[in-house]
C-alpha cells in the first residue's frame, strides 16, 4: 500500500517535469488552444552567457564555453555573410547593410596620428587594424511573446540582441554591457 502511494507520488512528480520541460522548450510552438492566455506580446530580458563568477558551478549563468563559441560564431558568421538579417538595435526596423555591419563586427583599418618620440610636435601617420573580439559578447538580450496555456507558459522568441562588454579606457574595468544589433526570427 505504502509502495503504491510513493510510486503514485512519483508518477505525479515526473509528469509535472516533463510537462514543465516541454512548456519551456526552445521549439517555437503554435498555440492553437483557445484558452491560451496572453501574458504579454513583448518582453525583453537579458541572459548572461559568460558568468563573471569563477567559483560558480559551470552551468549557472553560463554557457559551456565551446557551446558559446559555437553560437556566438554561427551567429555572427550568418549576420556576415547575409544569411541572417542585423537590424539597427534603436530603430528595430532599419535593415542594417554589409558595411555597417563590418563597423559594428568586423575588421576595420584606420589611421591615426601619433607623436614621434624624436620631436613631439610632429605627427606620423599610422595603420591601425582592429579586429572585433568574439569574446567580448558575454550576454545575450531575448525579445520574447509569452503566452500561458493549460500546458504551462510558451515562450515563443521573436528576436534576440547580442551584447558587448564596454571596459572603462582609463581603470580597464567593466562599465556595462552594449547591444550590436537585432536578429529577428519572424522576419
Amino acid at each position: 500500500m505504502k509502495t503504491n502511494y510513493l510510486y503514485s507520488i512519483l508518477s505525479i512528480i515526473l509528469i509535472s517535469m516533463g510537462t514543465g520541460m516541454i512548456s519551456c522548450s526552445n521549439k517555437q510552438q503554435t498555440v492553437s488552444d483557445s484558452t491560451a492566455v496572453m501574458i504579454t506580446d513583448k518582453i525583453i530580458y537579458d541572459v548572461i552567457i559568460k558568468s563573471p563568477e569563477v567559483d560558480n558551478e559551470w552551468w549557472r549563468n553560463n554557457i559551456e564555453p565551446s557551446g558559446r563559441e559555437k553560437f556566438i560564431n554561427s551567429l555572427l558568421d550568418d549576420v556576415l555573410s547575409g544569411k541572417r538579417n542585423a537590424f539597427d538595435y534603436l530603430s528595430d526596423t532599419v535593415l542594417l547593410s554589409k558595411t555597417d555591419i563590418n563597423q559594428i563586427i568586423g575588421t576595420k583599418h584606420d589611421t591615426v596620428y601619433v607623436e614621434t618620440p624624436e620631436s613631439p610636435n610632429d605627427l606620423k601617420q599610422v595603420a591601425v587594424t582592429t579586429t572585433f573580439d568574439r569574446k567580448t559578447i558575454t550576454r545575450i538580450r531575448f525579445l520574447e511573446k509569452w503566452k500561458m496555456t493549460d500546458k504551462g507558459i510558451v515562450k515563443e522568441v521573436i528576436g534576440i540582441a547580442p551584447l558587448k562588454e564596454v571596459y572603462d579606457k582609463e581603470t580597464g574595468e567593466i562599465r556595462g554591457y552594449t547591444p550590436l544589433f537585432w536578429v529577428f526570427f519572424n522576419k
